[in-house]
């Protein structure tokens, strides 16, 4: 079973305390206010990262943490966006368990200002195994603008066409100006796999991202294309990105 992308965001002024913030409007996953509520079947979580221009301290808290200490975060990004290197907090390979159906929150602190803050969880149940196959990465494009600070998605075109038969994802990264993070869309997927973006060819991205150590991230046909969701800062019109691919049949 593949990974899957969720998150919060909200500018706020927190003034020297941990304060919650919002969680995205996603439409993949039950979330309401400042609460998301953990998946049946994706009760780890994987990766957490936190971008903030004034970030002291980020924190994820889950009822069952509470029997130990709630999940401080140490990948603060000093930035509205991702930096390179990107900063990543890795559980893998056993993960932060949670437990399904609970509510879980973000909180953000920062010494002073009113600025947007974002913090993303990947949640996992297991990383699958990558098929067997030739990997290779294929280029692609996508246009519509974004809305800042919120999922939307939209239609890749390929830069070259591939053969016919059935494709994993094992890796990808996308380039766009102030692009946050991204996902994949499969069809008869609902889970949501993704990493983070970055905004510039030469920016090094985290590589957990790449090559198959997420695992598969999810199956197409070679006529029936994922599409790409982006989150952005602003209103980014023009996205290039690269899958890495094994053929599967």
């Amino acid at each position: 079973m593949p990974f899957t992308l969720v998150g919060w965001e909200e500018s706020i002024t927190p003034a020297g305390a941990l304060t919650n913030i919002n969680s995205l409007t996603d439409d993949h996953i039950t979330e309401s206010g400042d609460i998301i509520q953990v998946p049946s079947d994706m009760t780890n979580i994987a990766l957490t990262t936190s971008l903030m221009l004034l970030n002291d301290r980020a924190q994820i808290r889950a009822p069952s943490m509470q029997e130990q200490v709630n999940l401080e975060l140490t990948a603060l990004e000093l930035a509205a966006e991702p930096g390179s290197p990107q900063l990543i907090d890795n559980y893998l390979p056993e993960g932060i368990p949670l437990e399904a159906g609970e509510q879980v929150e973000a909180l953000i602190q920062a010494a002073s200002g009113s600025v947007p803050g974002v913090i993303l969880m990947w949640l996992f149940s297991i990383i699958d195994a990558i098929p067997a196959g030739r990997k290779f990465t294929i280029r692609f494009t996508a246009g519509t603008a974004a809305v800042a600070y919120t999922w939307g998605s939209r239609g890749i075109t390929l830069s070259e066409r591939l053969r016919a038969g059935r494709y994993a994802v094992i890796g990808a990264r996308v380039i766009s100006t102030t692009l946050i993070a991204f996902r994949l869309i499969f069809t008869g997927q609902s889970f949501r796999p993704g990493a983070l973006g970055v905004d510039a060819v030469d920016d090094i991205q985290n590589p957990v991202f790449r090559d198959g150590s997420l695992g598969s991230w999810g199956e197409f046909e070679h006529n029936e294309l994922p599409r790409l969701e982006v989150l952005c800062v602003t209103t980014d019109s023009s996205f290039v990105g690269y899958l890495d691919l094994v053929k599967t049949a």
